[in-house]
């Protein structure tokens, strides 16, 4: 088991100099500090995985907010509108995509 604090630190202190040359604001949302993962290899690709997408699909001036519950880690893009094709093609097992106009889009991932 690997705390989901450790792997979140790592993604963060990768992605934020990514996001900030590309004038993109990346916010954290994580109040609970002690879960855990007994998949943290696989967890750490699911996220790259979405945040490169949501990245790819990102504006100068928007808002990426990651936010982690017990069971979830959600990314969320609110300026971001995804064709349902692409939110079937991105889609899997583990990764929920939800992307409606005036709410964005959302990568809802298990947390495994």
């Amino acid at each position: 088991m690997e705390y989901i604090s450790e792997i979140i630190s790592q993604f963060y202190q990768k992605y934020l100099p990514i996001t900030q040359k590309l004038h993109l604001s990346l916010e954290l949302d994580f109040p609970d500090t002690t879960l855990t993962t007994g998949s943290p290899a696989q967890l750490s690709r699911t996220l790259d995985r979405a945040m490169r997408t949501m990245i790819t699909q990102s504006h100068p001036g928007d808002q990426i907010r990651l936010a982690i519950s017990p069971r979830t880690i959600t990314l969320t893009n609110n300026n971001t509108i995804l064709p349902p094709s692409a939110c079937q093609n991105l889609a899997s097992t583990n990764i929920r995509i939800k992307s409606r106009v005036g709410f964005g889009t959302n990568f809802i991932l298990d947390i495994f």
